[in-house]
């Protein structure tokens, strides 16, 4: 395998995220900001429709029995973010209305929903001895922005480069 291995199953993935926010399936805009990050992504945009991230874990190593073999395997989260702004305070110091709260928890889960759809396929795509699809972690609100975060355990199959 090439020396870009993670990059490219992190492009893959991004890829793959981003087909399951689609506005034509979601009905959300899609977010402005699509990136790899070298770890989790800053929350340090509210100024469009989102940030959607994917990014590596940290790199461990399994032991896998192969009849009477041991082999040592890496092993790592490719998680993805995404995060979308969310009401806040309004100019006078009230909360949002409970009407702009509902509409933006409907947008993430819409999101989310559709989003866990095409990374059940991608690690499907993988196989199943290969990946576990971690749980969908709800962000925030925080800073005017909330998401979820869909890690994927991936048993890398890749000695090295």
């Amino acid at each position: 395998m090439p020396a870009d291995y993670l990059q490219i199953l992190a492009s893959d993935l991004l890829a793959a995220a981003l087909a399951g926010l689609a506005p034509a399936r979601t009905g959300n805009p899609e977010p402005d900001r699509v990136y790899i990050s070298h770890g989790a992504p800053a929350w340090d945009d509210c100024d469009g429709s989102g940030q959607l991230s994917v990014w590596v874990g940290p790199i461990q190593h399994v032991q896998v029995a192969l009849g009477n073999v041991c082999q040592i395997r890496p092993s790592a989260p490719l998680c993805v973010t995404l995060l979308r702004c969310v009401p806040t305070m309004n100019d006078d110091g009230s909360p949002p209305s409970a009407a702009a709260l509902t509409a933006s928890a409907g947008e993430l889960n819409r999101d989310v929903w559709s989003l866990l759809t095409e990374l059940y396929a991608f690690a499907a795509a993988l196989g199943c001895d290969m990946v576990d699809v971690g749980s969908a972690e709800p962000l925030g609100p925080e800073g005017g922005l909330a998401g979820w975060r869909v890690c994927l355990d991936v048993l890398l199959n890749d000695s090295g480069p």
